[in-house]
């Protein structure tokens, strides 16, 4: 069952392919679609993809070349993107764009390239970094200073220390991994959680 979420207008977005050998191509396209209407600009995050930019490398340069599209990772790697530098990275980004990011989170689904990207050591925990990194990243975003997070989830030994400033936070987001559908996001399990305003 497919449920609307009716707050919010319906918005028109384009996912650009982030083709690191035509560099200039998707801020190009980003560029014609923002003078076009097009309310937002997705770009997919697989840092171990040797033909693509980095995403946040690229949804800055798209959000400094256009005027009021929205930008936002498809969804970012959360294995490959420590949760507290993460959520500082959506947070700079919004507030150099005039508040035009959204954030979307993945659990990471090539496990083989997360892993032969991963540091040695960060290898065998990268499916568990994605466990309470949503956590973590709305605890950076409270507006709080000097938090602590002390899931068994997170990879650090004991806790993760985190001292940002503080952003708003996107109206809601799903975290998802591999085996998780769009409607089981509905209902909080291990593996999909889903937040609402």
């Amino acid at each position: 069952m497919v449920t609307w979420i009716t707050e919010r207008p319906i918005q028109f977005g384009n996912f650009l392919i982030p083709d690191a050998t035509h560099p200039l191509q998707p801020v190009e396209q980003a560029v014609r679609a923002d003078a076009l209407g097009i309310d937002l600009i997705g770009i997919q995050d697989h840092p171990y993809q040797w033909r693509f930019h980095d995403t946040w490398t690229l949804l800055t340069a798209i959000a400094m070349r256009t005027e009021r599209v929205a930008v936002f990772p498809d969804v970012a790697n959360l294995p490959l993107r420590p949760p507290a530098v993460l959520a500082k990275s959506a947070a700079s980004l919004d507030l150099l764009s005039g508040g035009r990011v959204e954030l979307g989170l993945g659990a990471g689904g090539f496990w083989e390239a997360i892993k032969a990207m991963a540091a040695p050591s960060h290898a065998g925990r990268v499916r568990a970094s994605a466990r309470g990194g949503d956590r973590v990243i709305r605890l950076v975003w409270s507006g709080k200073r000097g938090l602590r997070y002390d899931g068994a989830s997170i990879s650090s030994p004991a806790s993760t220390q985190v001292l940002c400033p503080a952003i708003r936070s996107a109206s809601g987001w799903v975290l998802t991994s591999p085996g998780c559908s769009p409607s089981s996001a509905a209902q909080p399990t291990d593996g999909c959680r889903r937040w609402a305003p």
